[in-house]
Order: C-alpha cells, then structure tokens, then sequence
C-alpha cells in the first residue's frame, strides 16, 4: 500500500478516512444526517488516495444522486396521492350509481303496482 500524504487526500482523507468528516461535509451540501451517515460510512471504506478535486467531484456525484432520489421519491408520492383521490372518487361514484339503482327499484315497483291496479279496472288504464 502506499504512503498517502495529505496534500494528495481530499477534504475528509487526513489519516485515513474520515466517515465523521465526511458526513459533516455532505450535511453541509444539504444531505439529510441519517442519509449522510450510510453513505459517509460507504466512502470511507473506499480507498482515499485522490486529489482534493476529486473529494469534491465524488460529494458533488452523492449530492446529485440524493437529489435524484428524493426526486423519485416525490413523484411516487404524487402518483400515489393521485391514485388516492382517484380511489375516492370511485367510491363515490359507486354509492351515486347504488342510490341510482334504489330508485330505480322504487319506480320498477310502483309501476308493477300501477299495473296491477289497472289490469283490475280496465276502463282507467293508462298507456
């Protein structure tokens, strides 16, 4: 292995990595804590030996792609609230149509009667 030296680490590398520097860095970019933890674990497993370019390049990369996620995430969230009120919307319809079929019931069973009260007194048939 070779002997690093820190002008050659980024940010975050002096003396190994640095997980707790690392996830202060990329809180700083606006990374949620908890999110920033895992991911500052992650990077300090990788070898360190870059230039401070690249430190920043690679946090850059992890704020973009945490971006990009929580991104994603809000679309499903949307599509999810929209499936919601979509769900909703069913079920009203559902109840509107078994209120419209009760009245129907209603209407089908006065004019059976009307009928039967007809068919009796066949000179007030109503056509």
């Amino acid at each position: 292995m070779r002997a690093k030296s820190s002008e050659a680490n980024g940010p975050g590398c002096e003396g190994g990595s640095d997980a707790g520097l690392l996830q202060a860095d990329l809180e700083r970019r606006g990374i949620a804590p908890e999110y920033a933890e895992s991911i500052a674990q992650q990077l300090a497993a990788i070898d360190c030996d870059r230039s401070a370019r690249d430190y920043e390049a690679i946090l850059e990369g992890v704020d973009a792609a945490v971006r990009a996620q929580r991104e994603l995430a809000e679309a499903g969230m949307a599509c999810a609230d929209r499936a919601s009120e979509m769900q909703r919307l069913m079920e009203g319809f559902a109840r509107e149509l078994r209120k419209f079929d009760e009245g129907l019931r209603l209407l089908s069973a006065y004019v059976i009667r009307m009928g039967k009260v007809s068919s009796r007194h066949p000179a007030d048939k109503v056509h």
